[in-house]
């Protein structure tokens, strides 16, 4: 799977990037740190719709009656 479609994946640079908010930063780098990781979180639930629309238009093209599932 191509990883910028991965909701895994963002959610991995969001933990990331929240454990270098320790104390060795000041403050400003913290909170450009937490945005960026809220940013990630935000990419991570775009990527989770990303997929969904594509299972949803996977299926649509199946004919009626066929589980996709199934083989």
């Amino acid at each position: 799977m191509n990883p910028v479609r991965d909701p895994e994946f963002w959610r991995k640079r969001a933990a990331q990037t929240r454990a270098k908010m320790g104390s060795r930063y000041d403050r400003d780098s913290r909170v450009d740190l937490l945005r960026i990781a809220e940013e990630y979180d935000r990419i991570a639930e775009n990527a989770e719709r990303w997929q969904k629309t594509e299972d949803e238009g996977r299926e649509a093209l199946l004919p009626h009656g066929h589980d996709h599932n199934s083989t």
